[in-house]
């Protein structure tokens, strides 16, 4: 299964299976952690799909990760700002705190990734241990976008 498609490739090939967590870091310094659940054939595409959970930016100095934007709160407050109720997201039955989100994929060019990797968040938490990470590795790629922190 892995045998195929460059570094990259089978990275985010091993993520759609195994539902991981990715960190990327674009050439312009932008960082996203997500996941991927769909792969184009090896080496037929210059882009990949990356669901992102949290997203931000490398310090210009430093290089430290600084997160912007939590996708998961992004949407809890868009959703309950609205009055549509077509707009409003799906809530579970089992677990009234679990929010089902739209599709809010982005797509990237392979030529703009600098760096990649799983992203391990007790790992991380670990190392950066003022930085609040709002899941943790217990949480599948699903729950990440859905349960509550």
């Amino acid at each position: 299964m892995l045998e195929e498609g460059n570094e990259l490739e089978q990275l985010f090939l091993e993520s759609a299976a195994s539902g991981d967590l990715i960190q990327i870091t674009l050439k312009n310094y932008k960082v996203y952690i997500g996941f991927t659940d769909y792969i184009s054939p090896p080496s037929k595409t210059n882009y990949f799909i990356l669901t992102p959970v949290l997203s931000g930016y490398r310090e210009s100095e430093t290089k430290k990760f600084v997160i912007t934007t939590n996708y998961q709160e992004v949407y809890r407050e868009y959703y309950a700002e609205s009055d549509a109720e077509e707009l409003n997201p799906e809530v579970n039955e089992e677990d009234e705190s679990v929010v089902e989100f739209p599709d809010i994929d982005i797509v990237i060019k392979q030529d703009e990734i600098i760096t990649a990797s799983f992203f391990d968040a007790d790992l991380y938490s670990k190392f950066n241990p003022t930085t609040i990470i709002p899941f943790n590795n217990e949480t599948s790629n699903s729950e990440t976008l859905e349960g509550d922190n």
